[in-house]
């Protein structure tokens, strides 16, 4: 039986949830922005920062931060896939 990378396995999974979860996103990122107040729409740079100012219109600066939180795990280790060459 093979040896089993868990590592690589776990980034590759985060890669993946990255594609479903970020990259699906931005064709609808000016439907977010236009969603958005004009101050928040101002902020936002890509598909993440969207996700952010939508979450902190809805809720709070605070609460969006803290329900993203685990999406931004999910982007640090698509980085760190891609910084491995895969």
């Amino acid at each position: 039986m093979p040896a089993r990378n868990d590592q690589d396995q776990l980034v590759d999974s985060m890669v993946a949830l990255n594609k479903v979860l970020f990259e699906r996103m931005e064709a609808h990122l000016e439907d977010i922005k236009d969603y958005l107040p004009e101050n928040r729409a101002n902020e936002v740079n890509g598909t993440k920062s969207a996700l952010y100012e939508l979450a902190a219109y809805l809720f709070n600066d605070n609460e969006a931060g803290e329900l993203l939180d685990p999406l931004n795990a999910v982007y640090g280790l698509r980085q760190h896939g891609a910084h491995r060459g895969k």
